[in-house]
């Protein structure tokens, strides 16, 4: 998977580019692409955060803290308009079937 439509979708969703957190949510896509998890086995505490945890020389709780505050930042600034109150794992849902259903189009 192209990491740059990765970037683009979360762009598109008001993640802003330059914040951790939204660097590990497009990490933590990043891996969930390359593996064989669907969207419904996703469990982020066992499957993404030990990993980025290791990548990025941090521990659990600063990552999933930093995820939690770039998502929080789109929800207070009514960002994504929905009325879905976004999670980073609703927004790493939501990304991967996009990316999933584009490549079906493609």
């Amino acid at each position: 998977m192209n990491k740059q439509k990765i970037k683009i979708a979360l762009m598109k969703m008001g993640y802003n580019s330059v914040h951790l957190g939204t660097i590990y949510i497009a990490e933590a896509i990043n891996i969930l692409v390359n593996s064989n998890i669907n969207d419904v086995e996703i469990n982020l505490e066992k499957d993404v955060y030990i990993e980025l945890a290791k990548k990025y020389n941090r521990n659990i709780k600063t990552i999933k803290s930093n995820m939690i505050k770039a998502t929080n930042r789109i929800n207070d600034q009514n960002v994504y308009n929905t009325n879905i109150k976004l999670t980073p794992k609703v927004a790493i849902t939501l990304i991967l079937d996009e990316l999933n259903s584009n490549e079906k189009i493609s």
